[in-house]
């Protein structure tokens, strides 16, 4: 997590050796990594919440 960190801060690109590979994110793909002893991308999980929630707002 964080050489994650370290890469992003200096490139703007999280990616490493040490990680599977971390596609940018956007509203179109939602790739989200989760880190763990074995770490991996997933979209991201409360995408749905996240809109419901947005859209009570207005």
């Amino acid at each position: 997590m964080s050489q994650a960190w370290i890469n992003f801060a200096k490139t703007g690109n999280p990616n490493h050796s040490g990680l599977p590979e971390w596609p940018s994110y956007n509203s179109a793909n939602t790739a989200t990594m989760h880190f763990d002893s074995i770490s991996v991308v997933k979209p991201q999980l409360d995408k749905e919440l996240f809109a419901i929630i947005k859209n009570t707002d207005k």
